[in-house]
């Protein structure tokens, strides 16, 4: 259980990593690193949404 427990923590913190977000932060709350986490996901989607823009635009253009 042990060996679980710290895979699943190793994994939470890679994925935190991923967001520029250091777990040890969050010794107070998780408030601020889900406020982290859900402004990163927000820039990805609005790029991402860009992104989905540009392709249209120039498809509608051919």
């Amino acid at each position: 259980m042990r060996k679980i427990g710290w895979a699943h923590r190793r994994g939470i913190e890679e994925a935190l990593a991923r967001f520029g977000i250091d777990t040890r932060g969050a010794a107070d709350g998780w408030g601020a690193t889900l406020d982290s986490v859900y402004d990163g996901a927000i820039e990805a989607l609005t790029s991402l949404d860009a992104s989905f823009a540009k392709a249209l635009a120039i498809i509608a253009e051919g």
